[in-house]
């Protein structure tokens, strides 16, 4: 069930995916190409980690969904859903702000072309941007079976994007194929909180998009007020603490201004966070130490813990008439 409909989705997908740089080599040159690849590696590196992170929780959507828990379907998405849009500006907003004196760094002495677009750097963000926030909305609507309600809006998508980047390209190059995938994915991403809001989790507010809206506008005036800047680094050690810099400003920036404008969402989402990295902490503290998979590892762990009886035990030994006690012999016999 739903096989069609889920092969339908991938197809957009790889439509969405392969455009841009399709588009860059056929329609303009190979170099601007490479520009373009330089910049994208990074933001789809990002995206693909964080997508694997965020499609984590989908066996739960559905188990809450076929059990009919509304309530707790609203409440746990709230929290999934603040936690993807939180961890997305924090990690995009770092790589926005980042990007240009790294990019400054790599292609130092290289003449042939330009490699510092900032307007390209911007594009890239808000597409990865928009597309990872998509993800919650699309996944939920996935894990409640209804597969035919994503595919008019990724067709749509899909059918803009192609057009919009044909037509761009034309006229502002790069950056006009990055936008193009831009409206494609800011339609998909509306039509899917649309349908999660009134088909999956029944509810009318539009707190979603507000939310969304405010934080991907601050990050990105940020991102536009560090370009104006325009920060250099002179070695990459510089860029690094500068990329730490960045990373611990943003965390402290979003959580507080979301915390702001969301408190009570903030509030149980930080709670939820911070009780299961509790209940990890304990649960490896209960486990019995055991020795590492590795079997040299293990090897050099039962010569250790010989040495240990042999040395720090040797009164216990002699009583025992050079034997060891039946707890130690029994873990040296299993070594």
């Amino acid at each position: 069930k739903g096989t069609n409909d889920i092969l339908f989705q991938k197809i957009t997908s790889t439509i969405f995916t392969s455009t841009d740089l399709v588009l860059i080599s056929a329609g303009i040159n190979l170099a601007s190409a490479s520009v373009y690849y330089v910049y994208n590696q990074v933001f789809q590196a990002i995206y693909h980690y964080l997508t694997s992170v965020c499609n984590a929780p989908s066996d739960s959507f559905g188990h809450f969904i076929r059990q009919n828990h509304s309530e707790k379907l609203n409440d746990v998405f709230n929290i999934y859903q603040k936690s993807v849009q939180i961890i997305s500006s924090i990690f995009f907003l770092t790589a926005g702000l980042t990007i240009i004196p790294f990019v400054k760094l790599y292609t130092r002495g290289v003449k042939d072309i330009n490699y510092i677009v900032p307007g390209l750097a911007i594009c890239l963000f808000s597409y990865y941007y928009l597309k990872l926030n998509n993800v919650p909305f699309g996944l939920i609507i996935n894990a409640s079976g209804n597969f035919k309600l994503q595919n008019k809006q990724c067709l749509i998508a899909a059918i803009v994007n192609i057009i919009a980047s044909v037509i761009l390209m034309k006229i502002i190059g790069v950056e006009g194929i990055v936008v193009g995938s831009i409206l494609g994915t800011l339609i998909m991403t509306v039509m899917n909180i649309l349908e999660t809001l009134s088909n999956v989790l029944k509810t009318k507010s539009i707190k979603f998009f507000l939310i969304l809206l405010y934080n991907f506008v601050f990050s990105l005036l940020l991102i536009i007020i560090s370009i104006i800047i325009n920060i250099e680094m002179t070695n990459y050690l510089w860029w690094i603490l500068y990329c730490v810099l960045c990373f611990v400003t943003s965390c402290f920036l979003v959580i507080l201004l979301n915390f702001i404008v969301d408190r009570a969402t903030v509030r149980s989402t930080l709670q939820f966070m911070i009780q299961k990295i509790k209940r990890r902490v304990k649960r490896q503290a209960n486990q019995n130490p055991t020795p590492t998979s590795s079997a040299e590892d293990q090897w050099w762990y039962c010569v250790i813990q010989q040495w240990r009886y042999k040395f720090r035990h040797n009164k216990e030994r002699k009583t025992h008439n050079g034997k060891y006690t039946q707890p130690d012999y029994d873990w040296i016999q299993r070594c």
